[in-house]
């Protein structure tokens, strides 16, 4: 049977990429760069351990998985990381029996691979704006904030922003502390002031609380009324 490395070297980069990007999507987990080309990388050589005897082969390509998820997936949780790792080894388990079944070459793997990874992309870039998601920037720090449509808490009709407490810092000055309606009860929270929030290259006033928010996706939560230009902030 005659191999041709080249495209079997393309193809694996690419469905590796595919496979990392598409986990790392679903677990909400930033990827890095440097730790993507390193784990696509050691894929690559991952290739070589088709030159071993058949039980050798399969007891080191298990360690090496297990070494590519490490490397690729970022997230610091143990619990994520073993389920990344574990939906890597079903998804790649899953798509080399679809190659057997299909009898599949690796033209037309690269070919759908890659038609995989744009899509994805794609999908990825809208996600997003179904999702309510902008990007927004306080002074010169960008975030993510997340578009509220049942939350229109404001303070003498301006709206409040939530932030998440790893962006509190002098450029927020305290205000006052003022009662909000939850779900179970009232809560205090306290208001500040601070630079303005620029989204969609709009210059809008509002106030600031800070609270724990755990997520990577977003950083800011946004009320309903954030885009109302009649509010100014009263000094």
């Amino acid at each position: 049977m005659i191999v041709y490395w080249d495209l079997l070297i393309l193809s694996t980069i690419i469905v590796n990429y595919a496979f990392i990007r598409t986990i790392a999507m679903l677990l909400n987990d930033r990827l890095k760069i440097y730790r993507v080309i390193l784990a696509l990388i050691v894929s690559v050589l991952m290739l070589l351990l088709y030159f071993l005897p058949y039980k050798t082969y399969y007891a080191i390509r298990y360690i090496m998985g297990v070494l590519v998820g490490l490397i690729a997936f970022s997230n610091k949780s143990i619990k994520i990381k073993i389920i990344e790792i574990v939906l890597f080894y079903l998804l790649t388990m899953t798509f080399i029996g679809t190659l057997f079944v299909f009898k599949i070459k690796s033209i037309i793997l690269m070919i759908i691979s890659l038609i995989y990874v744009i899509c994805l992309y794609i999908i990825q870039g809208y996600a997003k704006h179904f999702k309510n998601i902008y990007s927004l920037r306080i002074e010169n720090k960008k975030i993510n904030g997340l578009y509220d449509t049942g939350n229109n808490t404001n303070y003498l009709n301006v709206p409040i922003v939530y932030l998440s407490q790893s962006l509190y810092s002098e450029l927020f000055l305290y205000v006052t502390d003022i009662e909000i309606s939850t779900v179970n009860n009232i809560s205090k929270i306290a208001i500040y002031q601070g630079p303005k929030i620029v989204i969609d290259k709009k210059s809008l006033n509002v106030y600031y609380a800070f609270c724990n928010i755990d997520t990577k996706e977003y950083q800011a939560i946004l009320p309903n009324n954030i885009f109302d230009s009649s509010h100014n902030i009263t000094k």
